[in-house]
This record gives C-alpha cells, structure tokens and sequence, in this order.
C-alpha cells in the first residue's frame, strides 16, 4: 500500500508539472517538471531496488 500511495504522489506531482504550463510562467513551470521528473526517476530507482530485494529473498528461500 505505501508503493501505491508513493505512485499516487509521483503521479500528481506529475500532473500538476504537465499542466502548469497553463497557469503558471515557463520558467516556473520548468521548475515544477524538473523536480517532478527527479522524483520519478528516484521513485524508479526505488521502485527497482524493492524488486531486486524480493527476487532475492524468493530466491533465497527457493535454494534452501
């Protein structure tokens, strides 16, 4: 539930980057995307590093 709720934020922290174009000046909106898209790709890496450890852990178990 704390991953979904993790992708809800991203997302419309994402939303608002994509539309406030329609608001705000470039250079603020510039601004907003750029720190959205950090958020995405740390969310990413993350998201990855989550994965690897449960591949592991059912690997592990697996072996034994």
């Amino acid at each position: 539930m704390y991953f979904f709720k993790e992708s809800v934020i991203s997302f419309i922290v994402g939303s608002i980057a994509l539309y406030g174009i329609n608001y705000f000046n470039l250079s603020f909106n510039l601004l907003i995307m750029i720190i959205a898209w950090f958020l995405l790709i740390l969310e990413a890496c993350f998201t990855a590093n989550v994965i690897v450890r449960l591949y592991e852990i059912i690997m592990k178990k697996i072996m034994k």
